[in-house]
């Protein structure tokens, strides 16, 4: 194009003095890319499945509503080749379906984790619990510790001490030392 044929910004074409009318520029560009050859965009997540990985370039093939056949896709999350199969979550680039995007497994349901353990698994459990070390034993979480040393030792830390009992609590010791 040269400087001759651009258009003032404030300028409108007159699209009257085209020969075939003011819609023929148009139907042209209509015609040389016809709107169905576009995809329509999908803006929503989609459930499909994480089928793989493509053994030339190694990118996650998925399947999903707009793709029965496995395609290639990018990923957001780290994928495993044991988690083929499962159902993921996929975006699509730009809403564009021939460009999926996963972003992330589903995960399923599991029972109990809120911390309730069914009565068959309790009753499951042993009896006793046996931790031996040559040296120490730490349980650690976020705020508290407890550790057993090799030499006797009991050492708990953490924000707050609480003993409950319901009979008497025992404190034998040559020295008791309160703060």
């Amino acid at each position: 194009m040269s400087s001759r044929d651009r258009l003032p910004i404030d300028a409108e074409p007159d699209l009257r003095l085209h020969p075939d009318g003011p819609e023929a520029p148009l139907q042209a560009l209509l015609a040389a890319r016809p709107l169905a050859s576009l995809p329509m965009p999908f803006l929503g997540a989609v459930t499909g499945v994480f089928a793989g990985f493509d053994e030339l370039d190694g990118s996650p093939l998925v399947t999903s509503p707009h793709h029965a056949e496995p395609v290639a896709a990018r990923s957001v999350v780290e994928l495993l080749p044991a988690q083929a199969g499962q159902p993921v979550v996929l975006m699509f680039d730009g809403g564009d379906p021939r460009r999926p995007l996963v972003m992330g497994i589903v995960q399923a349901p599991r029972p109990g984790a809120e911390g309730v353990v069914p009565a068959e698994a309790l009753a499951a459990r042993p009896r006793t619990l046996v931790l031996e070390a040559q040296d120490d034993i730490v349980l650690r979480n976020r705020h508290a510790k407890i550790r057993l040393t090799a030499d006797g030792d009991i050492e708990i830390t953490g924000s707050s001490f609480t003993a409950r009992t319901q009979r008497l609590l025992r404190l034998l010791s040559p020295l008791i030392k309160l703060n």
